[in-house]
């Protein structure tokens, strides 16, 4: 949770909700592999080893949420996420961008930079929308507007 001016918490989603939000959008996805950064880390190599982008991407996802499940390498985990989304941008697989700039931006929150949170949720609810589909795939992103906006002491910007 994060703690606003004037004392009040609010929870902010778990960085993995917006990837398994992706994946429960593309049912081609893998499951989650099991064996923390180490398997990651193999997935990563393997993906671009054999040239595989959407693979690459997903990994440097996997890795960035297991940097950021222990808050100690932010830094690293925001910078792994940036990667992911230019992968998969140039993937054009926008569900997963959507959820990456979700990350992305929940990432900004944790380390405290709220307008680059703003940015980022608002750039992930823009992809999404321009997607379609069911607006229950909004949620995750419009809570994490609402916090980004709390904290920065302007709750009506999530309404704008």
């Amino acid at each position: 949770s994060l703690e606003g001016a004037d004392g009040n918490k609010i929870p902010i989603l778990p960085l993995l909700a917006s990837s398994r939000l992706a994946e429960a959008q593309d049912s081609s996805s893998e499951k989650w592999a099991d064996g923390g950064q180490p398997a990651a880390q193999q997935a990563l190599s393997e993906a671009r080893d054999a040239g595989n982008v959407r693979e690459e991407a997903e990994a440097l996802v996997r890795l960035a949420a297991l940097q950021a499940s222990d808050g100690t390498a932010m830094r690293q985990s925001a910078a792994l996420l940036q990667e992911a989304l230019t992968k998969f941008r140039s993937d054009g697989h926008r569900a997963k961008e959507a959820a990456t700039l979700n990350m992305l931006a929940n990432s900004h929150l944790i380390m405290g930079q709220a307008k680059d949170a703003l940015r980022a949720a608002r750039d992930a609810l823009a992809v999404l929308r321009s997607m379609g589909g069911s607006k229950i795939y909004e949620v995750p992103i419009l809570q994490t507007l609402v916090a980004a906006s709390y904290i920065r002491r302007d709750p009506d910007e999530a309404l704008r």
